[in-house]
């Protein structure tokens, strides 16, 4: 995978999401390639938590995006927004409203209709899976989508090398590429033909 920790900037609203935030955490953290940047890491600091947060999502190369039912401060929406001015990959994962309780929601009209305009912009600007139901559901998407997104970005030389048409030899990937091993030896194929 890659060469270096790639930094994966977590963005949601804490009150009403903070057992997704959990398992998100605890999955990423068995992934040695990544390391995980959050609210929850920020400690004490002379700036503002938005200040903090808009600081933290520049330094990242990944920001995931987690959106439930409440707006909040409006610090994940411009955390959202930081990351798409830098460029950044943005992986967004929605929550199933069916599975959210009425103390999970939003109770001001007008921060619930920012929230609504926000989901709005995200669907039109991103492939989302499935809506998650669960913290492990959200954990798994994450981690799927991540392993993806480094397979994609960060091949491992031996695949860059089987891409890119080299010749591998001994046990590594190329050992069955048109013969099959069997007791460490190379068994050619019989070709059909019609």
């Amino acid at each position: 995978m890659p060469s270096h920790i790639v930094r994966v900037f977590v963005s949601s609203t804490w009150q009403d999401l903070e057992p997704e935030r959990g398992a998100v955490e605890s999955a990423l953290q068995r992934m040695r390639e990544i390391k995980l940047v959050g609210m929850e890491d920020f400690g004490s600091r002379a700036e503002t938590t938005h200040r903090a947060s808009l600081d933290e999502v520049k330094e990242c190369d990944v920001y995931v995006g987690i959106f439930g039912a409440r707006y909040g401060s409006g610090i994940t929406e411009a955390e959202y927004r930081r990351a798409r001015a830098l460029r950044l990959p943005c992986h967004i994962y929605i929550k199933s409203d069916a599975t959210i309780t009425d103390d999970g929601r939003e109770s001001d009209p007008a921060q619930t209709a920012k929230l609504d305009a926000l989901k709005g912009e995200l669907r039109r600007a991103h492939t989302i899976g499935p809506d998650f139901i669960n913290p492990q559901d959200l954990a798994a998407k994450v981690t799927a989508d991540l392993h993806r997104w480094l397979a994609d970005t960060h091949p491992t030389r031996k695949l860059q090398g089987a891409l890119g048409g080299d010749s591998v030899t001994g046990d590594k990937i190329g050992d069955s590429v048109g013969g099959d091993k069997i007791g460490g030896d190379s068994v050619a194929r019989d070709k059909v033909t019609n």
